[in-house]
């Protein structure tokens, strides 16, 4: 386990403050800091660099899709299961029970714990039709619905049904891009064709406006946060939609740049705060709200592994797993803490912090910074050598540095008293008694 560095010489000045700004009206402050930040990189886990898929079983046990094949976690040590033809495993779904559905290249089956708890891997492809069995593809996404399973390759969709042990094949007229469960309909993306819906007699029929994507990628079909029966649709190129069963419409966000410039990726995920995570191929990943606003990035600047996120992934006590091409990133998502840091441009040590309407204030070794909400980083605000500690006194919040005494005013630092001779002011206190006086 690789935890996030470079922040401890401010992390005790931050603790107790964070607990109280997370609940404060500065909302936007708070979220300009990074949450708890947890990297397994690859000689950790013992597996390949590059991650597939994540996902949880009943018992809290995590698994992850590795080049190497499955990876399982339980909270302490890593352990590696291999399929039969030792390919990596591309997509997983848990059936709730015990078992963990895996897709791989030319693969499918399942992995089920012996009551020791020994995980052991099970192939499906001997049930396949004899004209199916010899399939190639990448099973690129795996789905688990009501006792049937769904796996995804090429222009197949393999679909076993876990009572009667049959298979039945879907086959497209092209390539399936992509599948995808949401609000327990399975669509699929079809080359040339567009958006789909897998019918009860499993027939593909094109959704209403679902053409406009014929020749579009869409990379995610999700729930949207609160409003039941609507979907958020993520595409390559033409943007963000929602989907309310009839027509789509255009769901514009502060992040459609980014998303657009940074090629967004497989498997977006809604968080249990009904924020949107989103990963991509360049840049990270990016939460944003219902409304589109951003509310954080996370790249490898920010102290995740990689800029490449495969899968996105929230577990059952709130923790956001991003897979990426070198690691595994854990983010401490509901943590009522946050930290600042050089990753703020905060650059000399900190000795204390003050909020002052919408802004956050720091003093160091020779400034005094200020981050104003809305933007993440701090910017120089004075150069003030050994400024020790914020007071607020009749309403003032005054700077204590061995210059002297200053008063915040707006854009600038009013001196009260400076330091003369051999004056050095450290430690300044109000008085009980009669608050306008230090």
């Amino acid at each position: 386990m690789k935890p996030l560095t470079g922040i401890f010489k401010i992390i005790f000045a931050f603790v107790a403050f964070a607990m109280t700004l997370a609940e404060s009206p500065a909302q936007e402050l708070f979220d300009a800091g990074y949450p708890p930040i947890t990297n397994y990189l690859p000689k950790e886990y013992g597996g390949f660099p590059a991650n597939w898929a994540i996902t949880q079983d009943e018992r809290g046990i995590i698994f992850v899709g590795n080049s190497g094949g499955l990876m399982e976690f339980d909270g302490i040590s890593w352990r590696m299961h291999p399929v039969t033809n030792n390919t990596d495993v591309r997509s997983l779904a848990g059936d709730g029970q015990g078992k963990i559905y895996a897709g791989s290249k030319g693969e499918l089956g399942y992995f089920e714990p012996e009551e020791t708890g020994k995980i052991t891997y099970f192939s499906l492809v001997e049930y396949l039709p004899a004209n199916s069995r010899n399939f190639t593809d990448l099973v690129m996404q795996t789905h688990y619905l009501d006792g049937v399973v769904y796996f995804k390759a090429g222009r197949n969709i393999f679909i076993w049904d876990t009572v009667s042990e049959e298979f039945t094949v879907v086959k497209g007229k092209s390539d399936f891009l992509v599948s995808f469960l949401a609000n327990a309909r399975i669509y699929v993306m079809e080359w040339g064709t567009g958006l789909t819906v897998l019918n009860e007699n499993h027939t593909l029929g094109l959704v209403p406006g679902g053409g406009q994507f014929a020749n579009e990628s869409i990379y995610s079909i999700l729930p949207f946060p609160g409003k039941p029966g609507t979907l958020l649709v993520t595409t390559r190129n033409m943007g963000l939609f929602t989907f309310d069963g009839q027509k789509f419409e255009p769901f514009y966000t502060e992040a459609d740049d980014f998303l657009k410039e940074n090629l967004i990726f497989f498997h977006g995920t809604i968080l249990s705060d009904e924020t949107i995570l989103l990963g991509t191929t360049l840049g990270g990943a990016v939460i944003i709200d219902r409304t589109g606003k951003i509310l954080g990035h996370y790249d490898k600047q920010a102290g995740i592994s990689n800029n490449f996120i495969g899968y996105t992934f929230q577990d059952r006590s709130g923790m956001v797993w991003l897979a990426t091409n070198n690691g595994i990133s854990i983010l401490d998502h509901l943590s009522p803490l946050r930290f600042f840091d050089g990753r703020n441009q905060i650059l000399n040590d900190v000795y204390d912090i003050i909020r002052s309407d919408s802004y956050l204030y720091l003093t160091s070794l020779t400034e005094v910074y200020r981050l104003e909400a809305g933007s993440r980083n701090f910017q120089k605000f004075k150069n003030l050598d050994l400024s020790w500690q914020f007071i607020t006194v009749a309403g003032e919040n005054l700077v204590i540095s061995s210059d002297g005494v200053y008063a915040i005013a707006g854009d600038d630092l009013k001196p009260i008293r400076k330091s003369v001779s051999n004056e050095n002011f450290v430690i300044f206190k109000a008085s009980r008694c009669n608050p306008g006086r230090v």
